[in-house]
């Protein structure tokens, strides 16, 4: 309630799949209804824009390729059509967006309305990466919301280093960096040169999660205090970010991807939030403090 307080609400999702048509289900009753699907989660986004406006931030973690009938018989371009009129706001680099091959993964991002945000991608033939080859392709994305105060929010995006041997298409012309040094690279840049409040981490990677725990956790706000039990310590990600922990490297939350595993996670003392899929989305609050003069403060 404070008019102090600047809020950016960043809807995360990931790993639709070419899921536009909802799935249909009949509960105890035996009354149908249906979940997931395109409609339905452009019924959420619609809300969601209707209270917060411009202050609303949509990120996709990848993957908006493969799975289903409708999207193998448009070759996926059903995904782009939707992301396009429903304002996908910026989406991270899945392995398999590669999976109709490299050349047609190019020309399909150049007639998206939504940048690829992907910074440890690169060209081994030619020594660049895609963000300075490839049209709408960046290694990150700073996004600005004016209420009262700018707020600066940085994303950049990491794509999973396991795509070459997890995509149907031969990628060996490219190399996936390691993650530790292309976000130190980048978020030392956006902090000291571009001067951003915050920095989030777009990955196409993410915490596996059990899904009976899942099942139960409740809807609401929740914060450090709050712990998601039956997640495996072993994961990548959750080595990376005790990485960044231990090298002083800030990092404000990730949108994290690829295992289809719902998550609302604190990692080394970060959020994340991930979804399961075309079924689900999260919500990762981000609540900036106005000062007296004219900066902001990311609250934890």
């Amino acid at each position: 309630a404070s008019d102090k307080l600047i809020r950016v609400p960043i809807l995360a999702t990931n790993d639709l799949h070419g899921g536009m048509i909802p799935n249909h289900y009949h509960d105890k009753n035996n009354i149908r209804f249906s979940n997931g699907g395109g409609i339905n989660l452009y019924s959420y986004v619609k809300v969601l824009r209707e209270q917060w406006g411009d202050q609303l931030l949509w990120l996709d973690g990848g993957d908006q390729f493969i799975g289903t009938m409708e999207c193998m018989l448009s070759d996926c371009t059903i995904m782009r059509d939707y992301y396009n009129k429903a304002g996908l706001q910026g989406i991270g680099l899945g392995n398999h967006d590669f999976d109709y091959g490299v050349e047609y993964l190019r020309d399909y991002i150049k007639q998206q309305d939504y940048p690829v945000i992907v910074a440890n991608v690169k060209n081994t033939k030619t020594g660049k990466y895609l963000y300075e080859e490839w049209n709408n392709t960046f290694a990150y994305k700073i996004y600005e919301f004016n209420s009262t105060t700018l707020v600066k929010v940085g994303v950049i995006g990491l794509a999973t280093q396991t795509t070459p041997s997890m995509t149907s298409t031969d990628v060996s012309d490219f190399v996936f960096e390691d993650y530790l040094t292309v976000t130190k690279k980048w978020a030392s840049f956006l902090r000291n040169e571009k001067g951003v409040d915050a920095v989030i981490l777009l990955t196409h990677f993410g915490p596996m999660c059990n899904e009976d725990v899942a099942a139960k956790m409740k809807i609401g706000m929740w914060d450090p205090s709050i712990y998601q039990m039956g997640c495996q310590e072993n994961e990548e990600i959750m080595t990376f970010l005790q990485q960044i922990k231990d090298e002083g490297i800030q990092i404000d939350g990730v949108v994290a991807a690829h295992v289809h595993d719902v998550a609302h996670h604190w990692i080394s003392d970060i959020p994340v939030v991930e979804s399961s899929g075309p079924d689900y989305f999260n919500i990762l609050y981000l609540v900036f403090k106005q000062n007296g003069d004219g900066t902001v403060t990311l609250q934890n």
